[in-house]
């Protein structure tokens, strides 16, 4: 069943990336007339390319964690090996200038979505998600997360505080302190709605946003550059993100529709 679900997931980025680079690829045509050197990673870089290379790494990192009965130490320590591939990868290759796909492949070691900075964070959730899951049976585990997640948030924003700020440190261990800290609080919502029946329509409605989450990635991802074209074509700019915004919500609209009548139609 996990296996599918990757493989579903698989598909859609895949697929995702794939369509954003052909719309990227034509404004750009549109807007330059040619493709230069570096057309490969104006057409092809995106959130979602890095989403997608998780998705294919994502079997390999279940293998290593499940390698000994620690699971939540094995995923602390894949990510800090992951992050300090990240550092090494910047160090060693921030300055420098490729062409063609070899640029590309650079900018995905080393950027903000670039696969070892996604592959610690994820590591990161998978640590906090089973250390959840073996204490769930605690009374005491929403209060608990709260604390956690409040002292890791002020631990993590004060480093950034005295160190230079948060977009020079995205490197950095302390960035994914705070990271940590913003998934506990998260997790501590995530319970109260559960337990408040009151909020059961905005605990439906993340359940369906996360159902759509990869979904919505990529057709948010195409509000741009379809905007970018009908302005290259001679439409009006405020016209055409108009446009594109109204194609985005509808989309949205009918998918949570479609989804909230599957999985909620007797409740």
């Amino acid at each position: 069943r996990l296996a599918a679900k990757l493989r579903l997931n698989g598909l859609i980025l895949g697929g995702g990336v794939l369509v954003i680079a052909a719309v990227a690829a034509v404004d750009l045509y549109l807007t330059q007339g040619y493709f230069d050197p570096i057309w490969p990673e104006q057409v092809f870089f995106s959130v979602i390319l890095g989403y997608f290379l998780l998705m294919l790494f994502v079997p390999v990192m279940l293998w290593l964690v499940r390698r000994t009965p620690h699971v939540v130490f094995n995923a602390l320590a894949m990510a800090a090996g992951a992050l300090i591939v990240l550092n090494l990868t910047t160090v060693t290759l921030g300055a420098e200038q490729f062409a063609g796909f070899v640029n590309l492949g650079r900018l995905m070691l080393i950027s903000m979505y670039s696969l070892p900075q996604m592959v610690t964070a994820a590591s990161i959730g998978m640590a906090l998600g089973q250390w959840i899951r073996m204490n769930g049976e605690r009374p005491e585990l929403p209060a608990l997360c709260a604390q956690l997640g409040a002292l890791l948030v002020v631990t993590g924003s004060l480093f950034l505080l005295y160190t230079g700020g948060f977009w020079v440190h995205l490197h950095r261990f302390h960035y994914f302190i705070l990271y940590a800290g913003v998934l506990l609080l998260c997790f501590t919502l995530f319970f109260k709605l559960v337990e408040a029946r009151r909020l059961r329509s905005p605990l439906r409605f993340l359940l369906l946003l996360g159902l759509l989450s990869f979904p919505a990635f990529v057709t948010h991802s195409l509000v741009i550059p379809i905007k970018n074209i009908m302005v290259d074509l001679g439409l009006a700019d405020g016209l055409a993100i108009a446009l594109s915004l109204l194609a985005f919500v509808i989309l949205a609209a009918f998918a949570l529709l479609r989804l909230h009548r599957i999985y909620f139609a007797k409740g």
